[in-house]
């Protein structure tokens, strides 16, 4: 796959965010980078070194974001394969479905609750097909 890359002039300083966080990934590598060197690098090499440093990036942010985190508790790890997850896993474990508490939180229904007073959400559901609240 061919990536196309475009480069742009932007004004300095005029709260672009790209265009800052590179302008404070140029200081970082003055200040703590390795020295320039005329020696050339194959592609492949450097493209590993971007990809570990991006997955490096990646993590962090996502182990002390706030988005995410019943997500987090299962997978706390990212990566670049693919998951085995099916899309009804995807909506069970995020809690991002057809649910009365998602769907009150978006104010999408009037109410959150089971006959049994708990509130619906899918753990709700798997508890209910032991306890019968639901009548399924």
């Amino acid at each position: 796959m061919n990536t196309l890359y475009k480069v742009l002039w932007v004004k300095a300083h005029a709260g672009n965010i790209g265009n800052e966080r590179a302008d404070q990934l140029a200081k970082d590598a003055t200040l703590h980078g390795q020295p320039y060197s005329l020696i050339k690098l194959p592609k492949p090499h450097i493209k590993g070194l971007l990809r570990k440093s991006m997955l490096e990036e990646w993590q962090t942010s996502w182990r002390n974001g706030d988005a995410g985190r019943k997500i987090y508790n299962i997978m706390p790890s990212v990566s670049l394969r693919p998951t085995n997850w099916i899309r009804e896993d995807v909506i069970f474990f995020s809690q991002h479905g057809p649910f009365p508490a998602y769907l009150k939180r978006f104010h999408l229904s009037d109410s959150d609750f089971c006959s049994c007073g708990g509130i619906v959400t899918p753990f709700h559901y798997e508890q209910s097909v032991f306890t019968k609240c639901l009548g399924i």
